[in-house]
């Protein structure tokens, strides 16, 4: 079973002409944006044997990263994701 890692949010959604092509290198729906951090983390994920996915609406956006899970790491009861970060 694979590490299943989930972000939403409730942005303007990303267009469907561009949906089939944001983890594309300088393909971008911003003004003045490089095109290259949603490349680069589907790049990132590739390496590590995983797969993501997007699916997006008006006010939706959701980004579904798969990856496998490391026998060093399996067993890992749970992380602190509310750590203080200061």
């Amino acid at each position: 079973m694979p590490l299943q890692i989930d972000v939403i949010d409730t942005g303007s959604g990303i267009s469907p002409d561009l949906l089939g092509y944001v983890f594309e290198p300088f393909v971008s729906n911003k003004s003045g944006g490089s095109g290259l951090g949603l490349a680069l983390v589907a790049s990132v994920v590739s390496e590590h044997g995983g797969a993501i996915d997007v699916s997006s609406s008006v006010g939706k956006t959701h980004f579904k990263i798969n990856l496998p899970i490391s026998t060093k790491i399996k067993n890992l009861k749970s992380i602190n994701h509310n750590r203080d970060r200061s």
